[in-house]
């Protein structure tokens, strides 16, 4: 499960969520909330966590792919951490090779 860690609270510009040990369709309603935030107007960075993310479910990928076709016209880019080498060759071997940063 996803959870928002750094939200909107006026002065920030980005916000930042945690994923679970596993990204999967649980994380749906976090990513709305993410979209939701991401409409005001000094927002310009999302940041996703994947520090804890052990796998990724085909259903996590489509988490990812409405994360960047919602949020990519919001926001200026969208980074991810912290992801264990399984993982991102999992997410580089989808079509989101390009869609978003790694740090």
């Amino acid at each position: 499960m996803m959870q928002i860690e750094t939200a909107d609270n006026g002065n920030d510009d980005t916000i930042s969520i945690r994923a679970g040990k596993s990204l999967d369709l649980s994380a749906c309603d976090v990513v709305t909330h993410v979209c939701n935030l991401a409409k005001h107007p000094h927002i310009r960075f999302v940041v996703i966590d994947l520090e804890n993310t052990k796998h990724i479910r085909d259903s996590g990928l489509a988490i990812l792919i409405l994360l960047r076709q919602r949020a990519r016209k919001l926001v200026r880019q969208i980074t991810i951490v912290n992801c264990r080498p399984e993982v991102k060759s999992r997410i580089l071997a989808s079509s989101l090779a390009t869609a978003f940063r790694f740090a």
